[in-house]
């Protein structure tokens, strides 16, 4: 999997091989301020320490501390901070299907998964690659949107709210960095901790796309 690595040093603008950019700036900031919006839904009860983390958010709780700019600063990195299952296949055929119900959810996390998934609809039809390099979403999740009628996005994002999360949420060595570089904005750990992100994602794609995406309830 090519890694933008570029885009770490770009204010996080996504480009593919021979710096063609895929996202255009106003796309990037969307994913930025996604990023700021799902801050607002981590429990803040989970607290500053991993010991207490719970739930899907884990780690992310590292964040619960940090002040308006310094969260800004986290959000501002070249791939979403959030999980919203776009490598699960499987889990979005049900979702379209009707085979999650629609739970109801907080209004910050209604909010927040409204916007991640008019953003994710607008990207499947915007460009090729523009979805799997913003916002992480399968080939096979991928051709499952591009079914989507737009007026079927609300229910779509009222029933995939029960199951919003962060990313790697057990992995508190990037929470912690990411937490730490964000606070001091030190350019240096900005840009390590945002390649740390990119290398977990390669890792992650490489098994789902030789099995055809986890298994996952």
């Amino acid at each position: 999997m090519w890694l933008p690595t570029d885009g770490v040093r770009d204010q996080g603008a996504p480009l593919v091989p021979g710096n063609r950019r895929v996202l255009d700036s106003q796309m990037v900031r969307t994913l930025h301020d996604l990023n700021r919006a799902f801050f607002a839904v981590i429990p803040r009860a989970e607290g500053p320490d991993p010991a207490g983390r719970t739930g899907a958010f884990g780690a992310a709780g590292l964040l619960a501390s940090l002040p308006p700019q310094a969260l800004t600063v986290a959000a501002e990195s070249p791939f979403p901070l959030f999980d919203l299952r776009f490598d699960d296949a499987a889990f979005w055929r049900r979702v379209v299907g009707g085979g999650h119900g629609a739970v109801p959810a907080a209004a910050p996390l209604a909010a927040f998964c409204r916007l991640a998934v008019f953003l994710t609809w607008h990207l499947v039809r915007a460009r090729d690659q523009a979805a799997p390099l913003a916002l992480g979403v399968a080939p096979a999740v991928v051709d499952v949107w591009r079914g989507l009628p737009l007026t079927a996005l609300d229910g779509v994002a009222e029933s995939v709210a029960p199951f919003v999360g962060a990313r790697w949420p057990d992995h508190t060595g990037f929470w912690l960095a990411l937490a730490d570089a964000a606070a001091t904005g030190n350019v240096q750990q900005l840009t390590a901790v945002r390649l740390l992100g990119l290398q977990l994602l390669a890792a992650d794609s490489l098994p789902k796309r030789q099995s055809g995406g986890p298994k996952r309830p």
